[in-house]
C-alpha cells in the first residue's frame, strides 16, 4: 500500500482519537453540571418544575453540550479504525434521531421561563456555528 496513504490514515486516526477524548471530557463536564436524573424528570415533569436551571460551564455557550460531545464521540470512535463510511451512516442516522428527540426537549425547556431568557440566542451545539 502507498505510504501516503498509510499517513493519511494514521493521521485521520490519532485526529480522531484527539477528538474522542475532548469529547468525552466535555461530556464529564456536562455531568458535573446535570445529573441523569434531572434529565429524565424534565422530560416526564415539565422543566418548569426542575430546580434552577443549571446555565454555568459549557451551558453558558451552548444549549445542548451533551448532545453535541455524543456526537463527537459517536463520529470519532469510527474514524479512530478509518471507518468513514460507518462514521458517516452513523452521523446521519444521529441525527434523525436527535432531531426528533430535541424538538420534544425544547419545548419542554423554553416553557420555563428562566430557561427561555438564559437560552435564547444561544446555538443548540457549537458556539457561533449552530
Amino acid at each position: 500500500m502507498d505510504l501516503s496513504i498509510n499517513l493519511l490514515r494514521g493521521r485521520i486516526a490519532a485526529d480522531a482519537f484527539l477528538g474522542l477524548l475532548l469529547a468525552v471530557a466535555l461530556l464529564r463536564l456536562v455531568e458535573l453540571r446535570i445529573s441523569k436524573r434531572h434529565q429524565k424528570e424534565m422530560v416526564a415533569r415539565g422543566a418548569a418544575k426542575i430546580d434552577e436551571p443549571k446555565f454555568s460551564g459549557p451551558f453558558r455557550y451552548v444549549r445542548h453540550p451533551n448532545y453535541a460531545a455524543v456526537f463527537a464521540e459517536m463520529l470519532a470512535l469510527p474514524l479512530i479504525h478509518t471507518a468513514w463510511i460507518t462514521a458517516a451512516a452513523g452521523a446521519i442516522a444521529h441525527i434523525g434521531v436527535l432531531a426528533q428527540r430535541l424538538s420534544t426537549e425544547e419545548r419542554v425547556l423554553f416553557a420555563n421561563p428562566d430557561y427561555r431568557a438564559a437560552m435564547t440566542g444561544k446555538p443548540r451545539f457549537l458556539p457561533g456555528l449552530f
